[in-house]
């Protein structure tokens, strides 16, 4: 499916105009039941942004015009954080839709829903936006555990790979420990998806990349992709791959 514009979260641009890219990168990220602890520094929104904003500067010296942020949505997504930012930078910014990993991710309500009505909601934040923002995803995150992969990841790698199909927006994969990325390839392709290109040639209906995740423990992480990883113990902290 040949694909002639992508969805920014601040609108569309033209393949052949995304320029420079980070492929793979986090601004925000809280793991399922962050705000519980009581003892964590609250996070302020303003200084995240702040932080974000200047770091995101950093990048464009570099000559990086287009970041993609593939959080998935129970790992603390806030596509408005990143809409807000992307206006505050000139930096174009793409969101997903998707789910993390059974052992770290949010996964009562998916777990009880039919890979049918998982499809549907992938499908509906891809074409009609996420929530009430009107923000629309444009890449959908998979991800897997280790050693194997558990029947709620395969339902909802599925799920991505049958919303992928009907869209032709991308596909971005998580492994743990670097195990199961054939397992993903294999649910991926199995259910009929193939790579496919933009007008300009450029793969972006494609599994994008693998990426192999230790995280430090914290309770909310805001990535510095520019200076490097930083780990703050029950604070802050920073890393580059999720």
């Amino acid at each position: 499916m040949a694909r002639s514009k992508i969805q920014t979260t601040t609108g569309t641009a033209k393949p052949e105009d995304l320029g420079r890219t980070l492929i793979h990168e986090h601004v925000l990220v809280g793991f399922p039941g962050w705000e519980l602890d009581a003892k964590a520094p609250k996070f302020k929104r303003a200084e995240g942004m702040a932080r974000a904003v200047d770091q995101m500067h950093e990048l464009q010296a570099h000559g990086l015009k287009t970041f993609v942020d593939p959080c998935p949505m129970d790992l603390g997504r806030d596509a408005e954080f990143l809409a807000e930012l992307s206006q505050k930078t000139g930096l174009r910014v793409i969101c997903t839709i998707g789910a993390y990993f059974e052992a770290e991710g949010n996964t009562y309500t998916f777990r009880h829903l039919p890979v049918e009505e998982i499809t549907d909601i992938y499908i509906k934040e891809i074409e009609e936006g996420i929530g009430e923002t009107g923000i629309k995803a444009d890449a959908i995150k998979i991800a897997t555990g280790a050693p194997t992969v558990s029947d709620y990841e395969r339902k909802l790698v599925t799920a991505g790979a049958r919303a992928a199909k009907a869209t032709g927006v991308s596909v971005i994969s998580h492994t743990q420990d670097g195990c199961c990325g054939h397992d993903q390839i294999d649910i991926v392709t199995g259910e009929g998806w193939r790579r496919a290109s933009c007008s300009s040639g450029t793969p972006m209906a494609s599994m994008i990349r693998t990426t192999m995740a230790r995280w430090p423990s914290a309770a909310r992480l805001l990535v510095s992709t520019a200076s490097g990883s930083r780990s703050f113990s029950r604070t802050k902290c920073a890393s580059t791959m999720c």
